[in-house]
């Protein structure tokens, strides 16, 4: 049998529909029959044809002209009519199609538009209220785009992702908290504790949380407001009889404004402690000590970064033991970490059982870092897989044209042992003497990027790279920040360095905020460099590739 498919003014659900279809058919008729009978009126009223003669028992031809007349002025409203009602439903169909293309994508695709805008923004550097405490509950994303529409509410109650980071934006009894984490489902989650916000509630927050996170992945990151908050939360996040949390990432961040004494950091207050900090692989911490605990939980992290822990309370002996206990350790990175200062008389304590050596470290990062700091890190380490190592001294030293940290000997010490796969090298802000530079350079035979940023000393190392053939794989070289009265000296080895002789040329060079360059050594570099790159140079930039 031959079926036919429905016409949509068949549906008993479309009335306006069908309707305005009819309507429409409607007005097709009447201009098709109104084309007709003008057409047959025009005919029979041509003055050069055989039109109707006036005889005085109809209307006179002139009578015939002037209610023609009367009824165009009639058409021209009629026109204007249908020109507004197209217009609208026009305008209709666009604002249609304008405001929900999102509806007709698969639910897939609207479930990652939400969980990319669930991210929150980074808070605006410029903004002084950026970081301050919110005083009245916040409605989470998840909870708003739930809410727009029948469809995005179903997307989202599938979306086990969308209600996965959990910041106690809320009030206790946190109702909406609660509510994200029984949406969440068993998908890994990231929790926010803010000890300055929650306050009085914290107790409150966290016995919610034990409820829903037993055996479940989590990145937990605490702000302080007391000591001891960081090993008080990971105790009370495990529950007695009850598979433990699996913690893999932990950021805790302290108040600046507040340093503690020495904790021993192998004496915990609680053996809860020990459970989840096992599996933590990713380890953050700011502006405070490392948590308290059995060193060996430590030894499965991977990423390790301190922010400014000078003066919290982390001893140099215990840290060691920390980092000897790491032998999963592929990043480690040191910002503003002078604890090195409090126990000076440590530092020159030879450990005999030797550097400590790392063989799955990949990156090293030693940021903003007086000299006790940098060759503490070079002295006690040692990476024979090590493919990134990142130097800056303090640069607030630098610019006040003190001395800059002396590093020649322990990095000719350290690259002895951990130069053999390094290919990526930048130092900033540091001082290498002239009598160690070769040395150096020798135990970097395989690296392809080389960063030389407020060095006094960078016109004699690109001398002595140039000119012993050292360095031979190098591709890329990036120069930055350098003083006035290097001008007359730097070009000269950047010169044979572009234009070699008897060693592979630069792939790739780059030069920023060195605006005591020479103009013309600029335009020698811009001519005959492979690829070249010149920032903050006389206010502009230029590249040549």
């Amino acid at each position: 049998m031959k079926t036919h498919s429905q016409s949509p003014r068949d549906n008993p659900k479309n009335a306006a529909l069908s309707a305005w279809l009819e309507s429409l058919d409607n007005v097709a008729r009447s201009i098709r029959s109104y084309a007709a009978e003008a057409s047959t009126l025009r005919r029979e009223c041509d003055l050069d044809g055989n039109g109707p003669k006036s005889d005085g028992a109809g209307a006179p031809q002139v009578d015939v002209f002037s209610e023609v007349d009367k009824r165009i002025e009639e058409m021209r409203d009629l026109e204007v009519q249908l020109f507004i009602c197209r217009a609208a439903m026009q305008e209709f169909r666009n604002r249609c199609t304008a405001l929900v293309p999102i509806n007709r994508l698969p639910p897939e695709c609207i479930s990652q538009i939400f969980i990319m805008g669930a991210n929150p923004e980074p808070p605006d550097k410029d903004d002084p209220d950026a970081y301050e405490p919110h005083w009245y509950p916040e409605k989470p994303f998840c909870l708003t785009v739930s809410t727009v529409c029948r469809r995005w509410r179903d997307v989202a109650l599938h979306t086990p992702r969308l209600w996965s980071c959990i910041e106690f934006l809320d009030v206790a009894p946190f109702k909406y908290s609660e509510l994200m984490l029984e949406r969440s489902r068993g998908c890994p989650l990231y929790i926010h504790v803010d000890y300055s916000a929650l306050q009085a509630e914290d107790t409150a927050a966290l016995r919610l949380l034990r409820r829903y996170i037993s055996n479940r992945q989590i990145s937990l990151s605490i702000i302080l407001s007391h000591e001891g908050g960081a090993e008080s939360t990971l105790a009370e996040l495990s529950v007695p009889g009850e598979s433990p949390p699996r913690i893999t990432e932990l950021v805790v961040v302290g108040d600046r404004q507040n340093g503690w004494v020495y904790k021993d950091l192998n004496d915990p207050e609680d053996d809860r402690v020990l459970m989840p900090m096992s599996g933590i692989r990713y380890l953050y911490v700011i502006a405070t000590y490392l948590p308290r605990c059995i060193i060996s939980a430590y030894a499965n992290l991977v990423d390790l970064r301190l922010v400014d822990i000078a003066g919290y309370g982390t001893a140099i002996f215990q840290f060691k033991e920390i980092l000897r206990s790491c032998h999963q350790l592929a990043f480690l990175r040191a910002s503003g970490v002078d604890f090195i200062s409090v126990d000076r008389e440590l530092v020159e304590i030879v450990d005999p059982r030797g550097p400590i050596v790392m063989r799955s470290l990949r990156a090293i990062e030693i940021f903003d870092a007086r000299d006790s700091s940098i060759n503490y890190f070079l002295r006690t380490l040692g990476a024979p897989v090590l493919e990134v190592l990142r130097i800056q001294g303090k640069i607030a030293t630098y610019d006040d044209n003190h001395p800059t940290p002396e590093i020649g000997q322990s990095l000719t010490s350290f690259l002895a042992t951990s130069s053999q796969c390094l290919r990526n090298v930048s130092l900033d802000a540091v001082e290498i003497s002239q009598d160690n530079l070769v040395p150096i350079l020798e135990h970097l035979p395989h690296i392809s990027s080389l960063r030389l940023s407020r060095m006094d000393g960078t016109t004699q190392f690109l001398e002595i790279l140039a000119s012993h053939r050292l360095c031979l794989e190098l591709e890329q070289l990036v120069i930055a920040n350098i003083k006035y009265g290097h001008k007359s000296s730097i070009s000269i080895p950047l010169r044979k360095l572009v234009q070699p002789d008897d060693r592979p040329s630069l792939s790739r060079l780059v030069i920023r905020k060195c605006k005591d360059f020479d103009p013309p050594d600029i335009d020698w570099l811009r001519a005959n460099a492979l690829n070249f790159t010149c920032i903050g140079f006389g206010g502009g930039t230029g590249s040549l590739n």
